[in-house]
């Protein structure tokens, strides 16, 4: 609701959903991202509406990453659209899912940690996001 408004009153409403030069590469990693991501993020709400683990349930944590569940795969949806300013989304989402494999790696044993299989392929995921959505620009230096 709170974006809705802020889009509303953005100054440069006009070009904040300007159609952009879609890449279909892009579009299907996101596609990719997204059964697995939506997946996580419905069993940490579960998690959380259960009460799993009182300790991460009562200061939100399993919510937080359910939303963070959602959150990756529509950001990279917005970079594969290609709007402007779409790098941010590209490195948003890139990163985020690579630090959420590798944080994974790292503490295995957290509640909300991906299996190590499950992990890897999230920091490949995120490093050939990264470097898809980039692979033009390093093509254009010389």
């Amino acid at each position: 609701m709170i974006a809705l408004i802020v889009a509303a009153l953005h100054p440069e409403r006009g070009r904040l959903f300007a159609r952009g030069n879609a890449d279909p590469r892009l579009l299907a990693m996101a596609v990719l991202a997204f059964l697995p991501l939506i997946t996580y993020a419905a069993v940490e709400v579960s998690k959380q509406l259960s009460n799993a683990e009182p300790a991460h349930s009562a200061v939100g944590h399993f919510a937080l990453m359910g939303a963070l569940g959602v959150a990756l795969p529509c950001l990279a949806g917005l970079a594969a659209l290609r709007t402007e300013g779409w790098h941010l989304p590209l490195w948003s989402a890139g990163l985020a899912v690579a630090a959420l494999g590798a944080t994974s790696i790292a503490f295995p044993s957290e509640a909300s940690s991906f299996p190590l299989v499950g992990a890897i392929l999230a920091i490949a995921w995120g490093a050939s996001f990264i470097w898809l959505g980039n692979r033009k620009l390093v093509a254009a230096i010389p």
